[in-house]
C-alpha cells in the first residue's frame, strides 16, 4: 500500500515504516519527524553506537574496519578510544562461544507486513539457524527495551520461515563478554513480552493515525529526552 487518501505519498512512505528499535521510543518524537520538523544533529551516545555497531558488523564479516565518523568527525579518537574494549571483546567471544557460527548472517534487514498497510522493519544482528544474537557495546543490563527487540526479531523470523529460535544479547561493555538469555532468571517471560511487543506495535499504529490526521500525540518524559533530536522544539507537554 504505498499510498492513502488524504496523505502526501512521500509522509505516507515514512509513516508506514515502523522501526522495532522504535517500539519503546516517545510518540511525539515520531510526530516531529513525520511533520517534518528541523531536528538537531546527532548525540555523541548515538554517533558512538552507530560506530560499534558498524565495527561490529565489519569484524564480522571480516571486512577491514573503517566506520563512518562524518556525523560527528570531531569525535572520532574518543569514539575509538570509548570502543576499544567492545571490540577485544567481540573477538573473543567470537573464538570462544559454543554459539555454532559457520552459517551465520549478519545485519539481516527484515521487512513484516503489518495490519493497514504498514511494515515492521529490522535487523539482526547477527543469525543463525538456531540463535538470533543482538549485541550491545554497553554493559549488561536485562531491560524491557532489549528484551522486545529480541521478541520482535523472533516474530518476524518465525514469520518468515517458521523457526523457532534461542534468543540472546551479547554485552560487550564489560571486562569480557557476557551472552546472556533475558529470560533465564527472569521475573518476565517470553510469553509475557511478546504479548506486550504485540501492544507496543498496535500503540504504535494508533499513534501514527493520530498523526496523519493532524492530532497530537502523547510525549513520555524519561532520561531518553536528553538524547532526543527534538529537544529544543519539545516542552514535554
Amino acid at each position: 500500500m504505498e499510498s492513502r487518501e488524504g496523505v502526501p505519498d512521500d509522509v505516507w512512505r515514512r509513516a508506514r515504516r515502523i522501526w522495532v528499535t522504535e517500539l519503546e521510543s516517545c510518540p511525539r518524537q515520531r510526530q516531529y519527524r513525520l511533520q517534518g520538523e528541523e531536528s538537531l544533529g546527532s548525540h555523541f551516545v548515538q554517533v558512538r553506537g552507530s560506530v560499534s555497531h558498524q565495527i561490529i558488523e565489519q569484524i564480522i564479516k571480516g571486512e577491514t574496519i573503517d566506520p563512518d565518523f562524518s556525523q560527528m568527525p570531531e569525535a572520532k579518537l574518543q569514539i575509538l578510544e570509548e570502543v576499544d574494549v567492545p571490540i577485544k571483546n567481540l573477538r573473543e567471544w567470537l573464538e570462544t562461544t559454543d554459539i555454532d557460527l559457520s552459517e551465520a548472517e549478519s545485519e539481516v534487514s527484515l521487512e513484516t507486513p503489518l495490519r493497514d498497510g504498514y511494515v515492521l522493519v529490522g535487523k539482526i544482528d547477527l543469525l543463525t539457524p538456531e540463535y538470533i544474537i543482538d549485541f550491545k557495546s554497553g554493559s549488561k543490563r536485562n531491560t524491557k527495551e532489549y528484551r522486545t527487540q529480541l521478541v520482535a526479531y523472533n516474530e518476524m523470523m518465525k514469520k518468515y520461515d517458521g523457526v523457532e529460535r534461542e534468543l540472546r544479547d551479547v554485552f560487550l561493555g564489560g571486562e569480557k563478554a557476557i551472552e546472556l538469555n533475558p529470560w533465564e532468571r527472569s521475573k518476565s517471560t517470553l510469553n509475557s513480552d511478546t504479548a506486550r511487543f504485540e501492544r507496543l506495535v498496535d500503540a504504535r499504529i494508533k499513534h501514527t493515525e493520530h498523526i496523519l490526521k493532524g492530532e497530537t500525540v502523547p510525549c513520555e518524559l524519561s532520561f531518553t529526552c536528553a538524547f532526543c533530536r527534538y529537544r529544543h522544539i519539545c516542552r514535554g507537554l
